[in-house]
C-alpha cells in the first residue's frame, strides 16, 4: 500500500511539473508578444505599432528623456510627448522638427520624411557655430534703400543648423510714428531681406537681435544707425583694376587669387568716394580641418578684425595698396568714405598671394625633369630633382599652395624612389681600379689599386682619401696591383718585387708583420678574418695554411696543376673555397685538416664565395647557372639559371645572408633571395664601361662595382623597396577588401580562411574559417557589417560572428564576379555559364537572369541601384534592375574588358581592358567621354578616394598612376619584388598594397614625407641633401 502511495505521489508531481512547464511556456510566449523590442528598449509608454528612433549624442551614447526636448519648428510647440520614457523618438507623420539636449550644445534639425527607415538619430555639436553683426554703432553708415541685412551678418553657422537661428529686427526713426518689425529664420536671410525698402525716412536706426533656438535664448543684440543715400559710397577689393578676378575656396571661405605680378587696389565706380579705410591681418591655413578651435578661428578671422586707429590704414580709391610682404593669406576689413563723410557698410575680403610661376616650376621639375632623368638612367639626377622640388614645395608659405603642388611633388618622389635602381659614381680619386678593388666588411673603406705602386684607401662616409700606400721601403717597390684584404677588413697584405709580402693595419697604416724576422711569401692567396692566418702557394702542386706570426703550418691541400686558383676564407675561418675560371669544379677545404668537398658545374666556373654566416657557399658558372650549397656537407640546396638562352661571358657574385647579387655579362644585375632563389630585383648597367669587380659589404644594401675608366659605382639595392612585406600562411591570395577607415583589410586565400589584417600591427587579428571552398572576390557590404564573396556559391557572411551565412545557388557553372547593391537589398553575379543574375538579399531568390556570352571580371550597380553594368569580352551591357531588360551596349573597347568601377558622383563609370585603354563613360547617355591610352594591357584598375588618380596594374610593367582628369601618367612603381596579381589602396591614398599568388603582400609608401625619409635613409652616407639633414615636415 505504501508502495502504491509513493507511485501515485510521484505521478502527481510529474503531472504538476509538466503543467508548470506548459504554463511557463505559454506565459513566456505571451510576454514575448507584449514586451517586444520597442517596449524593452524604449519604455512602457512607447506607442504600439509605431516606428522608433534611438536618440544618441555625437559620440554615439544614448540620451535620456530628461535631457531632451522636441520642438515643432513650424508651430514652435513643444512636442516632447513624442519621446518615450527611455528617450526614443516616435517618428512624426510630417513636419520639420528640432530635437535638442537641455544640458549640452547638441541638436538636430530634421524633416520627418527623412527619418523613414532609420533606426537612430544622432545629435550634432553646434558649440562652434556663431554669428556676428558687422555694423558701426558709433556713427551712421550710408546705404541705399536696397540695403540687405545679409550684408552685415557674418554668418558662420553650419547649413544644418541655420534653421535653428532666428533674426529679429526693428527699424525706428524719430519721424516714424511706429517702428517696422520682422523676424526671419537665418536660412531664409538673403539679398531680398531689405528692412529699409518701404521707409520714406533718411535717418534710421536698425536694432537686430539673434535668437538661438537650439539653446532657446537670445545670443546677440546690436543697434546700428544708418543714413539713406541714393548713391552710398561703395568699393571692392580687386587686382590690376580688372573687373574679373580669379577666386578659390580655401577651407570653406572665398579667397581672391593675387599673382605676384599683380597690383592690388580698392576699386570704386563712385566719383564721390574720397578714401577707403581698411586694416588687414595675416592668416594661417596650416591646420587640420578636424581642429574645431582653429577652424572657428579661421572662419571668424574677418569679423575679429576691429581696425583700431593704430592699425587703420587709408588709401585713395583705385590706388595700388602697398604690400611689402607678398606671401600668405590676408583678411581685409574695409569701408568707403565719400566727400560728405558718409561711410559705407563694412566689407570683408580675403586674398592669397599666389606663387603661380613657382608652383608651375615645381610641377615641371617634379614630373618632366624627374621622368626624363629616369628614362635616361640618370638615377641620381632624378633623386636630386625630386628632392629639390619637394624642398621648394615645403617652402611655400601657405598650406593651400603646398597642397596645390603636392600631387606633382609626390609623383616626382615616386618616380625617383621606385626606379629599378639608383646608382652613384664615387669620386674620381678612385676611378680606374683596373686590377683590383675591394671594400671592408663594415663598408667603411674602399681599396682601389691604381697602378703598380699606388693603393688608395677611400673613406666612404667622409668622402675623401683616408690613406695611400705608395711606399718604397729599402728601395724595394711594393706591387699594390695585388693585395689581399682580411675578412674583418682591417688588415691588408701587399706584395713586393723581391717575392715578399707586407701586412698593414688598414686604418692606421702601420706595418704589422713581419715583426720578428719571419719572411712572408708574395704567393699569398687569402687572409683570414683578423689577418693572422694565411693561405699561400707553397709550390705548383700545393697550398698551405699557416700562421703569419710564427710561420707554423696548419694544413696543406693540393692545387689544380697548370691553373690559377682563387681562394677565399669563410667568415668563421673554418673553410676555404677554391676555384679556377678554367675548371668546372669548386672545392670547399677544411682549414684544419685540408680535406675537400667538390662542388660540380657543367661549365667552367666564373665566381664562388661564402655567405657572411659561413653556412652556405654560392658558385656560378659560364652557362649561367648559380648554385647554393651547404658549406659543411656540400649538399646542393638550390640552383637557378640566370641566362637560360645560353652561355655568358662573365659572371660576378656578391652576397649577404639573405640575398645574392649576380652580375651577368658584366651588364645585367639580378638580386635573388638565397632561401629560394626568388628574384627580388633586376636592373641594368648602361655605362658602356665594362664592369671588372663586384663587392657588397656585410649587412649592407649597397653594392660596389669597378671598371676600366669610370669611378667606382655604388648601387643602392634598397632603393624602391616596399615599406614592408606581409606573408600569409597560405601560398595564394585570392582578393582583398579595405575598411573605409583604413584601420584594417580582409584577404582571402587558399587555406580556407578569410583573414582580417590590423594596419596598426600589420598582423592578422581575426580569422573567418570556411568549411569546403576558398573565398574569391571578397568585398564589404556598404555598411561593412558583412563580407560578400564567392565560395561554392555566392555568399554573404555576417562579420559579427562569421556564422549564419546566406548562399545563393543558381548558376550551373563557376561564378566569376559578385557585387552588393548600395541599398544592400540586391546582389548581382555573373558566371561562365553565359548568364548574369540579380538576386534579392532578403528572399535569396533570383529576380532576373540575363544572357552574358562570356564570364566577367567585374560587375557593378549604379549608385541609384537602377542599372546593372556587366561586361562580356570587349562589350559592356546596361541592364534595367527592375525589369531585367537590356538598356544599351557599349562596344568601344577593342579587346577583353578586365575591370570596371564607379565615380563617386554616380554619373560616370570607368572601364579598363587588355587593349591598353581606360575609358570613362557617361552613365546616362552611354557616351565615351574620355579615353586614356596607357600603352600596355591592363589587369586591374582602381580609382583613388579623392577621384583624382587611377592606380593601374599592368601585365608586364608593374604599377602605374595616372591623372584621371588629364589622362597623363604621373608615376610608376618599377621595383616590384614579386609578380603582382592584385592591388589595393588605403582610403587616405598614402599607402598602396600589392599581392601575389605566393602569399606575399607588399605595402608601398605613397606619402611625400615617407618617400623623402626612405630616399635619405637609402642613400646615406653617399648623398647629402638639405631635406635629409632636417626633420621632415608633416604633409
Amino acid at each position: 500500500m505504501a508502495s502504491k502511495m509513493k507511485i501515485r505521489t510521484c505521478r502527481f508531481w510529474r503531472l504538476y511539473l509538466a503543467a508548470l512547464i506548459l504554463l511557463s511556456s505559454y506565459s513566456c510566449k505571451t510576454l514575448n508578444l507584449n514586451y517586444n523590442e520597442e517596449y524593452l528598449f524604449c519604455g512602457s509608454n512607447f506607442p504600439a505599432n509605431s516606428k522608433f528612433l534611438n536618440v544618441t549624442s555625437p559620440d554615439n551614447k544614448r540620451l535620456e528623456i530628461s535631457d531632451l526636448q522636441l520642438i515643432n519648428l513650424e508651430t514652435q510647440i513643444d512636442e516632447s510627448k513624442k519621446l518615450s520614457s527611455k528617450g526614443c523618438l516616435t517618428v512624426p507623420s510630417s513636419g520639420r522638427y528640432m530635437i535638442r539636449s537641455l544640458t549640452r550644445e547638441w541638436a538636430s534639425i530634421f524633416d520627418s520624411n527623412d527619418l523613414r527607415g532609420q533606426r537612430e538619430l544622432k545629435l550634432n555639436d553646434f558649440s562652434h557655430n556663431n554669428i556676428s553683426i558687422n555694423c558701426d554703432s558709433s556713427q551712421p553708415t550710408a546705404v541705399s534703400q536696397n540695403f540687405s541685412i545679409q550684408s552685415i551678418l557674418l554668418n558662420n553657422v553650419a547649413e544644418e543648423f541655420q534653421e535653428g537661428y532666428k533674426v529679429e529686427y526693428e527699424v525706428t526713426s524719430e519721424k516714424l510714428s511706429s517702428s517696422i518689425k520682422s523676424n526671419i529664420p537665418l536660412n531664409l536671410v538673403d539679398e531680398s531681406s531689405r528692412p529699409f525698402l518701404l521707409s520714406p525716412q533718411t535717418n534710421l536706426n536698425l536694432v537686430i537681435k539673434i535668437k538661438n533656438l537650439l539653446k532657446n535664448q537670445y545670443i546677440l543684440e546690436k543697434s546700428c544707425p544708418f543714413v539713406i543715400d541714393s548713391t552710398p559710397p561703395n568699393t571692392r577689393l580687386a587686382t590690376n583694376l580688372e573687373n574679373s578676378n580669379a577666386k578659390v575656396t580655401i577651407k570653406g571661405e572665398e579667397v581672391l587669387l593675387v599673382n605676384l605680378s599683380d597690383s592690388l587696389s580698392f576699386l570704386s565706380e563712385e566719383t564721390d568716394v574720397k578714401e577707403i579705410r581698411f586694416c588687414r591681418k595675416l592668416l594661417n591655413d596650416d591646420f587640420d580641418d578636424l581642429d574645431l578651435e582653429k577652424t572657428t578661428e579661421w572662419k571668424n578671422a574677418s569679423s575679429a578684425i576691429n581696425c583700431p586707429e593704430p592699425s587703420l590704414e587709408r588709401i585713395a580709391p583705385n590706388a595700388t595698396i602697398p604690400t611689402e610682404m607678398r606671401q600668405g593669406i590676408w583678411a581685409f576689413t574695409y569701408q568707403a568714405v565719400d566727400i560728405l563723410g558718409n561711410i559705407s557698410v563694412k566689407k570683408q575680403s580675403r586674398i592669397i598671394f599666389h606663387h603661380k610661376e613657382e608652383i608651375e616650376l615645381i610641377k615641371s621639375q617634379a614630373t618632366s625633369k624627374v621622368s626624363l632623368a629616369v628614362q635616361e638612367m640618370r638615377s641620381l639626377d632624378a633623386i636630386k630633382s625630386a628632392l629639390d622640388s619637394e624642398k621648394s614645395r615645403l617652402s611655400l608659405s601657405t598650406k593651400y599652395e603646398r597642397e596645390e603642388a603636392s600631387s606633382s611633388a609626390l609623383a616626382g618622389l615616386t618616380n625617383a624612389y621606385y626606379q629599378k635602381i639608383v646608382s652613384l659614381p664615387l669620386a674620381e680619386d678612385i676611378a680606374g681600379c683596373t686590377r683590383n678593388f675591394d671594400i671592408s666588411n663594415d663598408g667603411k673603406f674602399i681599396l682601389c689599386a691604381k697602378g703598380k705602386t699606388n693603393l688608395v684607401v677611400w673613406d666612404v662616409s667622409k668622402k675623401k682619401i683616408h690613406r695611400e700606400f705608395n711606399i718604397v721601403p729599402s728601395s724595394i717597390e711594393i706591387n699594390t696591383n695585388d693585395f689581399l684584404l682580411s675578412g674583418s677588413g682591417k688588415v691588408v697584405a701587399t706584395f713586393k718585387d723581391n717575392f715578399e709580402s707586407s701586412i698593414w693595419n688598414l686604418e692606421s697604416g702601420v706595418e704589422l708583420i713581419p715583426d720578428d724576422g719571419v719572411k712572408i711569401s708574395s704567393n699569398l692567396a687569402a687572409l683570414d678574418s683578423d689577418g693572422t692566418i694565411a693561405v699561400d702557394l707553397q709550390s705548383q702542386e700545393l697550398f698551405q695554411v699557416f700562421n703569419l706570426k710564427n710561420g707554423n703550418i696548419i694544413s696543406r691541400f693540393p692545387t689544380e696543376l697548370g691553373v690559377f686558383d682563387q681562394v677565399k676564407f669563410s667568415a668563421n675561418d673554418q673553410h676555404l673555397i677554391v676555384y679556377s675560371e678554367s675548371r668546372k669544379v669548386a672545392r670547399i677545404i677544411d682549414t684544419t685538416t685540408g680535406t675537400a668537398i667538390n662542388l660540380e658545374h657543367l661549365e667552367s666556373l666564373e665566381a664562388a664565395l661564402f655567405t657572411p654566416d659561413s653556412k652556405r657557399a654560392i658558385t656560378a658558372s659560364r652557362d649561367g647557372w648559380v648554385k647554393v650549397w651547404d658549406t659543411g656537407s656540400g649538399t646542393l640546396l638550390n640552383s637557378i639559371q640566370v641566362n637560360p638562352l645560353g652561355s655568358t661571358r662573365r659572371i660576378r657574385l656578391a652576397a649577404d645572408d639573405q640575398k645574392v647579387l649576380v652580375l651577368d655579362d658584366l651588364q645585367h644585375f639580378y638580386s635573388y633571395r638565397i632561401e629560394d632563389l626568388r628574384l627580388l630585383k633586376e636592373f641594368e648597367d648602361k655605362s658602356r664601361d665594362m664592369v671588372l669587380q663586384l663587392r657588397m659589404p656585410k649587412g649592407s644594401e649597397v653594392a660596389y662595382t669597378s671598371s676600366n675608366r669610370a669611378p667606382i659605382t655604388a648601387w643602392f639595392l634598397d632603393s624602391g623597396k616596399s615599406e614592408r612585406v606581409l606573408q600569409n600562411s597560405a601560398k595564394t591570395f585570392g582578393s582583398l577588401a579595405f575598411e573605409k577607415d583604413g584601420h584594417g583589410f580582409y584577404t582571402s586565400s587558399t587555406d580556407l580562411n578569410i583573414n582580417h589584417w590590423n594596419t596598426n600591427s600589420w598582423e592578422i587579428d581575426r580569422k573567418f574559417p570556411l568549411v569546403e571552398w576558398n573565398a574569391r572576390n571578397i568585398s564589404l557590404s556598404p555598411d561593412e557589417n558583412s563580407l560578400v564573396f564567392l565560395g561554392k556559391n555566392p555568399t554573404i557572411m555576417p562579420i559579427k560572428d562569421g556564422n549564419n551565412l546566406k548562399e545563393f545557388p543558381g548558376h550551373f557553372k563557376g561564378v566569376d564576379a559578385i557585387v552588393m547593391s548600395h541599398n544592400q537589398q540586391l546582389l548581382a553575379t555573373c558566371s561562365h555559364d553565359y548568364s548574369a543574375m540579380i538576386w534579392s538579399v532578403e528572399t535569396m531568390k533570383a529576380l532576373h537572369t540575363v544572357t552574358n556570352a562570356v564570364g566577367c571580371d567585374r560587375i557593378l550597380f549604379t549608385l541609384d541601384d537602377k542599372i546593372m553594368i556587366v561586361h562580356s569580352s570587349a562589350d559592356i551591357f546596361f541592364w534595367d534592375v527592375a525589369t531585367g531588360s537590356k538598356i544599351r551596349t557599349l562596344n568601344k573597347h577593342l579587346n577583353m574588358v578586365t575591370d570596371m568601377g564607379l565615380f563617386a558622383d554616380g554619373l560616370r563609370f570607368y572601364s579598363a581592358a587588355s587593349d591598353k585603354t581606360i575609358r570613362i563613360w557617361d552613365i546616362k547617355t552611354g557616351e565615351n567621354i574620355q579615353t586614356i591610352d596607357t600603352g600596355e594591357g591592363i589587369l586591374k584598375i582602381l580609382l583613388t578616394d579623392d577621384q583624382k588618380s587611377f592606380l593601374v596594374l599592368h601585365a608586364k610593367e608593374g604599377i602605374s598612376i595616372w591623372d584621371a582628369k588629364s589622362g597623363t601618367r604621373t608615376s610608376t612603381l618599377s621595383t616590384l619584388q614579386y609578380t603582382v596579381q592584385g592591388i589595393g589602396i588605403f582610403p587616405d591614398g598614402r599607402k598602396l598594397l600589392s599581392f601575389d599568388n605566393d602569399g606575399f603582400i607588399q605595402v608601398w609608401d605613397q606619402s611625400t614625407k615617407g618617400l623623402v625619409e626612405k630616399i635619405c635613409n637609402v642613400l646615406k652616407p653617399h648623398f647629402q641633401h638639405e631635406l635629409c639633414a632636417r626633420p621632415i615636415a608633416p604633409q
